[in-house]
C-alpha cells in the first residue's frame, strides 16, 4: 500500500525550503523534521493525518543551576515573556550532574494549509514568534537582574 501524501506537510516543507530553510529530517525521531532560519535552529513535528504542527526552538538561554539568584530571575523572565511574545517559553532543568543547568526553550503549535494566501510571511510570522520569546525573555532578563542588584545593594 502506497504511503498516505501529508499535503499539508508538503506544502510547509516547500515554503520553507523557499525560505531558503535547509530542512533535514530527523533520524531519531520519526514525523520530526529540524532545521535552521536566520541562524537559529528550529524542530517541527507533526502528525502524518494533520494540518496541526509544532514548532520548537530550544536551549537559546541558559544558567547554571547551582547559582540560585539567577535560576530566580530566569523564571521570572520566563513568566514575564510568555505574557508578550506569542509563543510558549519554558524551562528545562538538566539531570543531576557536575554541570546542572536551567535551560529556556520556546515553541508554538500553528496550523499550515496549502491552500494560505502568502505562506512565507504567514510562516515568517509564525517563527518569529520565537524570535519575539528571545527578546522579551532578553528585556526582562535585564530589567530583573537590575532590580535584585538594586535591592541587593539597599
Amino acid at each position: 500500500m502506497a504511503e498516505k501524501t501529508n499535503v499539508c506537510l508538503d506544502a510547509l516543507l516547500e515554503t520553507l525550503k523557499k525560505m531558503n530553510c535547509d530542512m533535514e529530517k530527523d533520524q531519531e525521531v520519526e514525523n520530526r523534521y529540524q532545521f535552521k532560519f536566520q541562524g537559529e535552529h528550529f524542530i517541527l513535528d507533526y502528525s502524518p493525518e494533520s494540518c496541526i504542527f509544532m514548532l520548537y526552538d530550544i536551549g537559546w538561554a541558559e544558567c547554571l543551576l547551582e547559582d540560585i539568584d539567577e535560576v530566580a530571575v530566569f523564571r521570572k523572565a520566563v513568566n514575564a515573556a510568555n505574557r508578550f511574545s506569542g509563543a510558549s517559553v519554558w524551562f528545562t532543568i538538566d539531570d543531576p550532574g557536575a554541570e546542572c543547568k536551567f535551560h529556556v526553550h520556546a515553541s508554538c503549535e500553528f496550523p499550515f494549509m496549502p491552500e494560505l494566501p502568502d505562506k512565507e510571511s504567514y510562516m515568517g510570522y509564525t517563527l518569529g514568534k520565537c524570535f519575539r520569546a528571545h527578546k522579551h525573555f532578553s528585556e526582562s532578563l535585564y530589567k530583573f537582574r537590575s532590580e535584585y542588584q538594586k535591592n541587593k545593594e539597599e
